[in-house]
């Protein structure tokens, strides 16, 4: 991945951000804070990260994207996410009661102290993910859009986006993508169709693996580069051609796109006064204190 580049980089690019992934990161990193026994790292670590994100793409054009319920792939693929549904069913009382103050924090955030911050733009639909939401938007409005993301089936999107990876602090733009991985974005879901998807369940073609390395069998396949074998007749058979085809919507975003709601896109609204409410109601002093409040204050112009 390249470094940011400033000059790439316009105070009036939209940046779509992947919100549970934002919140999940805020988790892992700060999730333990609390306030007068009620959690607030998540929301906390959120806003503390959502600030130097801005502050760094050099945008207050700023649209949250977030997961709703179980997504409508479930309908076509019913393994979709299955790992991660037997784990939740395993978990301890401890673990269920942490995900489920993870939850409210991420729905405070979503519903209400965001839009009580005056960013209003924040969306979710039943049975859509965030990334649905994000892949509809790259079609819909126009300029340069900033994805930020720490997923990568947002790469089929590069035509039409930058991505901003939240764990690695680096864009990725449509070239690096060609230089790393050798095809071009739009083929990144056949990609994906070939070889499955560790983190969702899809499975793919056996003995060709999700494509996560350059040196992907899918890959491979998709530069003309994979020797004649059993792999290569895998995909080319009956059996693979099949899988290929109902993998392809699964991997795809925005999935069911025309069923989607409309989402309008409205200018926030962002005031010190709002700012300041809010950081006190949760008692976030460190977001108040003057060097961390003063990046606030310079991407909202305040």
């Amino acid at each position: 991945m390249r470094k940011i580049k400033r000059r790439v980089l316009n105070k009036g690019d939209t940046i779509l951000i992947d919100a549970n992934a934002l919140a999940y990161s805020a988790y892992y990193t700060t999730g333990g804070l609390s306030y007068r026994g009620e959690n607030t790292g998540v929301i906390f670590g959120f806003l503390k990260q959502l600030i130097q994100i801005a502050k760094i793409l050099k945008s207050s054009n700023l649209i949250f994207l977030w997961d709703q319920g179980n997504s409508y792939r479930t309908i076509n693929y019913k393994g979709y996410k299955h790992s991660r549904i037997e784990k939740r069913k395993e978990a301890s009382p401890e673990e269920k009661e942490d995900q489920n103050n993870f939850h409210k924090q991420r729905l405070l955030l979503a519903k209400t102290i965001l839009p009580r911050i005056g960013l209003v733009n924040s969306f979710s639909f039943e049975n859509y993910e965030g990334d649905d939401l994000i892949g509809k938007l790259t079609n819909q409005i126009k300029g340069q859009k900033i994805i930020v993301t720490s997923d990568n089936d947002a790469f089929q999107l590069l035509d039409r986006a930058i991505i901003y990876h939240i764990k690695q602090k680096k864009l990725f733009s449509k070239i690096d993508f060609i230089e790393k991985y050798g095809i071009h974005p739009d083929q990144w879901v056949m990609a994906k169709a070939i070889g499955g998807c560790n983190g969702d369940d899809i499975k793919g073609i056996e003995g060709v693996g999700d494509p996560k390395s350059p040196t992907s069998k899918a890959l491979k396949y998709l530069r003309g580069e994979l020797p004649n074998g059993k792999v290569l007749d895998k995909i080319n058979s009956k059996k693979g051609q099949r899988i290929i085809k109902r993998n392809i919507p699964l991997v795809t975003v925005p999935y069911m796109e025309d069923i989607m709601p409309e989402m309008k896109i409205r200018k926030n609204t962002v005031t010190r006064k709002k700012l300041l409410r809010e950081f006190d109601k949760w008692k976030m002093v460190s977001l108040m204190e003057r060097e961390n409040f003063a990046k606030w204050k310079e991407v909202f112009d305040l």
